[in-house]
């Protein structure tokens, strides 16, 4: 019996905080980070600071001061600032995932809090290849601030059926913190697995 054909996206199940954006994109994307509802007072990009934290213990970066870009940080030439103040960065890498504040003046209380978080999907071991190999483990792994819930990455199949325990032409092998391993076998030309990344 021909396996059934899979498609393998994600469902990504994370609460929401109060006053958050959660975003979600993947390695190379560039990306904009708005500064939501910016009073029209305020909207001069001059009085507007970007301040970052990778995790929740790390110290704060300012990657932007006053519209300013902070040229002595890594990857400065990337970052930019929209008309309306949001942070642009472009071909985004591992080191840009994490909490971004937007904030207005030098008071706190009105801080825009955007997270971005950063999904990559890939052989493991990084050499195995999906082509020739009987099965190959597919690794998911989401850069974000902060861990991640015990089944808050899912596999889901074409049908937008979980994909849990083992089944048809592969096995979900867990998830440990913010990586989530599925176990597929290689099928025939005709019912070729077929491997769909998301796109955010």
């Amino acid at each position: 019996m021909a396996r059934t054909q899979l498609i393998l996206i994600f469902l990504l199940q994370f609460t929401g905080i109060s006053g958050n954006r959660f975003l979600y994109y993947r390695l190379g994307n560039d990306v904009t980070l708005p500064c939501d509802d910016v009073p029209p007072s305020t909207t001069r990009c001059s009085l507007i600071s970007w301040l970052y934290n990778r995790r929740t213990d790390s110290q704060t970066t300012t990657k932007v001061k006053k519209g300013k870009v902070n040229q002595n940080l890594p990857g400065a030439e990337r970052l930019s600032l929209s008309r309306n103040c949001s942070l642009i960065i472009n071909n985004i890498t591992a080191e840009d995932a994490g909490r971004y504040v937007c904030r207005i003046g030098d008071v706190a209380e009105f801080d825009r809090l955007v997270h971005l978080n950063i999904l990559t999907i890939s052989p493991s071991p990084p050499d195995a290849d999906p082509k020739t190999d009987d099965e190959v483990t597919l690794k998911c792994s989401l850069l974000r601030f902060g861990s991640c819930p015990l089944n808050s990455i899912r596999w889901v199949d074409e049908k937008g059926t979980v994909l849990l325990g083992e089944g048809d032409g592969f096995k979900f092998d867990g998830q440990t913190d913010c990586v989530s391993l599925l176990t597929v076998k290689h099928q025939s030309s005709h019912n070729q697995q077929k491997i769909h990344l998301p796109v955010y």
